[in-house]
This record gives C-alpha cells, structure tokens and sequence, in this order.
C-alpha cells in the first residue's frame, strides 16, 4: 500500500491512500491549510494504512452479511419456517408456517412454544 501526496492548491495539500481491494488500496483526503506534510505526518499515516484497510473490508464483509441475512430472513418467511431447540419447542415461527399450522392442522389456537402433537408423532 503506497501513500501517495499531491499539492491540491496553493493554500491545501492533498493526500490519499485509494481503495483498490485487488491492491490493497484505500483513499483517504485530507485538506490542510499548510502546504507539505513532515516526515512525521507522513509516519502517521503510513502507520494507519492498514488499519484503514482492515476497516474497509470489515465494513465491506459486515454489509454483505447483512444484506445475505435480509436475503434469508425473505426466504424462511417465503417459505414459512419453523425452528425447533433440543426439547422441540418453536424457537422461531414465520407467520406464513402459522398459517400453515392453521391451515393444515386445524389448530386455532395452539401453544406458541410447542407443534401441535400430531405433528410431533
């Protein structure tokens, strides 16, 4: 990862690190007042390029979970799901699968924690 430092203007400077995720790269302004940047300002930065890297991908990894997990909450509401713990009681119910249980099971009113029995059998 390079950094890289341009003069923007004659009052600014800027520098940047440019998101590339095939090389590794993020871009990041920042516009001062001052015209160079010192051996130590440049240290600084260099020291938080791969943080800022890391960053970006941890954002880049935490959207696509997201959105994979509105994907899936879509289906298993599609679909109509039911899941079960160890003891087979309803941890999570869609309310398409609540309308499955009405429909087929003629069950009006039944526990919100359990199946009813002759689907357990």
């Amino acid at each position: 990862m390079a950094l890289i430092v341009k003069n923007y203007d004659e009052t600014s400077t800027f520098s940047g690190v440019s998101i590339n995720q095939e090389q590794s790269e993020i871009v990041v302004s920042l516009h001062r007042p001052k015209r160079d940047f010192c051996e130590h300002d440049r240290l600084i930065l260099n020291l938080l390029c791969p943080h800022l890297l890391v960053a970006y991908r941890n954002a880049t990894a935490l959207t696509q979970m997201q959105q994979e997990l509105a994907q899936l909450s879509r289906t298993a509401d599609e679909l109509g799901t039911i899941i079960l713990n160890n003891d087979f009681k309803i941890q999570l119910i869609t309310k398409r699968a609540s309308q499955f249980l009405i429909q087929y099971f003629q069950v009006s009113l039944y526990d919100k924690n359990h199946l009813p029995e002759n689907l357990l059998q």
